[in-house]
């Protein structure tokens, strides 16, 4: 017996070892790259597309029989270029048991990839290059001495995989390997990186440990993502069923909306049946900020069917990020205690069966009960075509909201008052249709019915494209809103202590719109405060909206009329504002009504009519909107229009003047230049840097009266046009104090410095009411003829005086001078009889006038009366009201006694001016030694003679300035 056994095992090593031998000699005889053109051959035959094997083919078989492949390339399907390859691989390599092979068998026991790239396209036409079915149709059949080559078709598939799953694979390693796809119809370009994935001891009934490492990346989102997978999984094989169990998962996630790593730790179970692809899962997935479990029953078939529950609970917090919220940590809506935030619990029982998916029991909760929503029912009928952009074909459900908005605000640091926004409810029943969702009963209650809004019905019909420019195609319903709308008025920053506790608490609205392809109608838009304190109404509005248009409204055409009436001094009055005016009638009524059409990127205001009080006003206007026709590219907008008023009395509307001790006459200020900035300092207009400079209008205005700061007017009729900044007053006319006026002017607004040029005219105008009504000014009256032709710059006082240049000329005539003694003491008897106790009638008195540099230069001036007339000249220092004047005074009795008037405006001073005085008496003597002369010579007078008489008077003129000053102290007994 033992003779036998020792035959036997000899023999069965003898074969053995005849085996590895013959192995190793058909290794060393067989070389695999011989079959390199069979193999890419075969695939050729099977897929209709070509392999490349660049790289050598080697066959080992220590320390384990395994076969490798470098340099691997794989063509896409047919109707894509051969470049990118589908698929192109470093290296491969495939090591097999050896024991297997005895019974006919391939084992594989290890397989092992590097650098595998997948280049996944799909074209417009919705192709994909990897899908093999239309090359596989057009390949060649394969030849009759081929056909052993294929596997039998009556191979039992159970059985094989049966085997394959009851294998034993010892390890699976990919490293390096890259996915790419590409869907060039809809712009999509995915990028997956697989650094690693390994599992380990694969196989039926087996604790498989594995672990992953890859990036994905969304190349038109900009979206990077890193993922770390690991865990042990745990399968059994029965004849119908995979039973699998996940233990120990954990993931570790990273993208930049996360701001940072996430850590996830669970475990999941279920099973998958083959024959009926269907299954169950069961999963519990622990984060640091909360726990998400799902049991789940689904089915894969003609009828998609799923069933299962889903809850989430934790802190909502640590998800915010991503869901791409940001709240700083530091906050008090993170950091409260108190904040609604810190807790999150959800749950719901969905159901999937033939496109209906119907929705139960779902609830979400915020912070306990502060924020609550439910959803009683809910189904869907989901389209056929799962691409749609708009997968649902059918919808319905109900739902409730209940939110505490102080809850969310207060944490947040926003104030709000006591008793407000502490319940919110909404209500309604959702139905969808062929794209339209309908809402019935909407409902939002603020505060137990405090203000509530309710819309029986909106119709709304999302756009085709969610790229479309508005994001709805068609709308339409009706909204009511009622309430007390004041205690919310004090959130706005409103003062909340009112005068009038009776105002403002009943608010009513109503409003029914409708939009289709654009065109937007309003009816029906009423909005009532107490009933009559605020009345606004809209009969019907129709516009066509132009989302594409930078103008602001988006509107390329519109058509409406509206009327709006108040009671403007009760509402300031509940609003705890109690308007300063002279006349505490004002404010008590005002009315309008216009109606408004935009057609061609024009706006018409036609149709006003308009009341305040006592003041009405009535008109149009035409506006060109921007982008308009013939407007240069950087003009906002174009005016120009028409006004008629009535009766406006501005002083009314003016706070009451203040009881103060004035001086009618400003407070004289150091005559200076004109002014100057510091170095470095830019001076700043009034209009700098607004719209003005890109504004084109043309104004037209009609007003019987205005007054304004006691100053009348009257028959005002103004045009005016606005181009660029610059202001040109074509014509201005009106009545003024008794007498007309017109001017005609220019000023560049935007300038830091406005210049100014001005130009005006008045006839008849009464000079002591305009004084007396302006400066207060009571000295000086009569008609006066006036002509201004001036310059200058800025629009405040010292500005405009200290630059002030041009020219006119002044006629007052049948005037009075009061408190300005002309005749100056110690005047002859002869001119001293003609005061008149300090008040002087004259028949005319004016002449021309220059500005320059803050001065106004009298060249001639002239004062005429029935007793007296003054002639002279001089100036007046604008900033100081300093006067600077000499004169001629002449009477009856005395021709040119000579005067100078000097001093504050306020306060002159007259006297005599000596130096001309004696002049004038010297020039008197000469002249009469001259006349002397000739008539004791008999012979005209040489001009020698006189220039020499001249040069006498020049050399003693002020020794005879002196006797001159002498005798007329004895004359004057000064």
């Amino acid at each position: 017996m033992k003779k036998l056994l020792k035959k036997v095992i000899l023999i069965l090593g003898g074969l053995i070892l005849v085996f590895f031998l013959a192995l190793g000699i058909a290794l060393l005889v067989i070389d695999p790259n011989d079959y390199r053109e069979e193999i890419s051959r075969l695939v050729k035959q099977a897929t209709g597309r070509q392999l490349e094997l660049k790289g050598r083919l080697s066959l080992k078989i220590f320390p384990r029989l395994a076969l490798n492949a470098r340099e691997v390339s794989l063509a896409p399907a047919q109707g894509f270029e051969p470049e990118p390859p589908l698929a192109v691989l470093d290296e491969i390599s495939l090591r097999m048991a050896i024991l297997p092979l005895f019974s006919g068998e391939v084992q594989v026991d290890a397989v092992l990839l590097n650098g595998l790239n997948l280049n996944l396209v799909t074209n417009v036409q919705g192709r994909n290059n990897w899908d093999d079915s239309e090359s596989a149709t057009n390949a060649p059949l394969p030849a009759e001495n081929e056909a052993s080559s294929l596997p039998p078709p009556e191979e039992d598939a159970q059985k094989r995989l049966n085997t394959l799953l009851q294998s034993r694979i010892t390890e699976v390693l990919l490293e390096n390997c890259a996915v790419r796809y590409q869907h060039q119809g809809q712009n999509q370009d995915y990028f997956l990186r697989l650094n690693q994935l390994r599992l380990d001891e694969v196989g039926l009934n087996r604790d498989i440990s594995f672990a992953l490492d890859m990036e994905a990346e969304d190349g038109k989102a900009g979206i990077k993502a890193g993922l770390i997978l690991g865990g042990i999984l745990k399968y059994m094989f029965t004849e119908k069923d995979i039973i699998f169990n996940l233990k120990n998962l954990k993931i570790d996630a990273e993208t930049p909306q996360l701001q940072g790593r996430q850590e996830i730790n669970g475990n999941a179970g279920g099973r998958f049946n083959l024959a009926s692809l269907a299954g169950r899962l069961d999963c519990l997935l622990r984060h640091s900020q909360g726990e998400l479990e799902m049991g789940l029953d689904f089915g894969l078939g003609q009828k998609l069917l799923a069933e299962g529950d889903l809850g989430l609970k934790g802190n909502p917090l640590g998800l915010l990020p991503v869901l791409k919220i940001e709240i700083p940590r530091n906050s008090p809506l993170a950091s409260s205690p108190d904040s609604p935030l810190s807790s999150l619990d959800a749950s719901l029982h969905f159901r999937l069966q033939d496109k209906l998916l119907s929705l139960s029991k779902a609830d979400f909760r915020l912070g306990g009960e502060k924020l609550r929503a439910r959803v009683p029912t809910l189904t869907a009928l989901l389209e056929e075509n799962t691409s749609s952009q708009y997968p649902l074909k059918k919808l319905e459900l109900n739902f409730e909201l209940a939110l505490v908005p102080e809850a969310f605000l207060s944490p947040a640091g926003i104030k709000v008052p006591s008793g407000l926004l502490r319940s919110l409810e909404a209500y309604s029943s959702v139905s969808m249709q062929g794209r339209e969702f309908t809402f019935s009963g909407l409902s939002l209650n603020l505060d137990q019915q405090n203000m509530l809004l309710e819309a029986p019905s909106i119709k709304l019909t999302p756009a085709v494209s969610p790229k479309a420019d508005l994001p709805l195609a068609q709308a339409e319903g009706s909204l009511q809103i009622k309430g007390n709308p004041w205690p919310y008025m004090a959130l706005a920053g409103v003062n909340p202590h009112r005068q009038d506790a009776g105002s403002l608490n009943n608010l009513e609205s109503s409003l029914n719109f409708s939009l289709k392809e654009n065109n937007l109608r309003l009816s029906g838009f009423n909005f009532k405060i107490d009933s009559d304190l605020i009345v606004l109404s809209i009969p019907s509005l129709s516009a066509r909206l132009d989302p594409a248009s930078k103008n602001s409204p988006p509107f390329s055409s519109l058509e409406t009329r509206l009327s709006l009436s108040a009671k403007p001094r009760l509402v300031l009055n509940a609003l705890g504002l109690t308007p300063k005016t002279s006349d505490p009638e004002t404010l008590g009524a005002f009315s309008a009504g216009f109606g408004l059409s935009l057609k061609n990127n024009e706006l018409t205001l036609s149709a006003l009519e308009a009341s305040l009080d006592q003041t009405s006003i009535k008109g149009s206007a035409t506006s060109k909107l921007p982008g308009a026709a013939g407007l240069p590219a950087e003009t906002l907008a174009s005016f120009r229009g028409g006004l008629q008023l009535g009766v406006l009395d501005i002083d009314r509307y003016l706070p009451p003047p203040e009881a103060k001790e004035s001086s009618p006459f400003p407070t004289p200020v150091a005559s200076r230049g004109a002014r100057t900035e510091k170095p470095g300092q830019t001076a700043q207009g009034p209009f700098q840097g607004s719209v003005l400079g890109h504004v084109q209008a043309e104004l037209a205005l009609d007003m019987r009266r205005l007054t304004i700061k006691k100053i009348p007017l009257e028959n005002i009729v103004l045009q005016a046009l606005l181009d660029k900044g610059e202001l040109t007053l074509k014509k201005a006319q009106g009545k003024i104090f008794g007498g007309s006026v017109s001017a005609s002017g220019k000023a560049g607004l935007v300038s830091p410095l406005p210049p100014v040029s001005l130009t005006a005219k008045t006839r008849g105008l009464d000079l002591g009411k305009a004084l007396l009504t302006l400066l207060d000014e009571k000295r000086l009256s009569g008609n006066v003829d006036l002509n201004l032709d001036l310059a200058f710059k800025g629009l405040e006082n010292e500005s405009i005086l200290s630059s002030l240049d041009g020219k006119g000329d002044i006629l007052v005539k049948e005037g009075k001078i009061s408190g300005l003694d002309l005749i100056p003491q110690g005047a002859p008897a002869e001119i001293a009889r003609y005061r008149q106790s300090g008040a002087y009638v004259f028949n005319d008195f004016g002449g021309s006038f220059t500005a320059r540099q803050g001065k106004l230069i009298n060249d001639h001036l002239t004062l005429k009366s029935r007793d007296i007339s003054v002639t002279g000249s001089g100036s007046i220092a604008l900033l100081s009201r300093e006067v600077e004047y000499k004169g001629m005074l002449t009477t009856k009795g005395i021709d040119n006694l000579p005067l100078i008037i000097r001093g504050p405006i306020h306060n002159l001073s007259v006297s005599i001016d000596l130096e001309a005085l004696a002049n004038i008496t010297a020039t008197k003597a000469a002249e009469k030694a001259l006349q002397d002369l000739r008539k004791k010579s008999g012979l005209p007078v040489l001009q020698e003679s006189r220039d020499g008489l001249n040069k006498q008077i020049q050399k003693g003129g002020e020794k005879l300035e002196q006797e001159l000053q002498r005798g007329l102290n004895k004359i004057f007994g000064k």
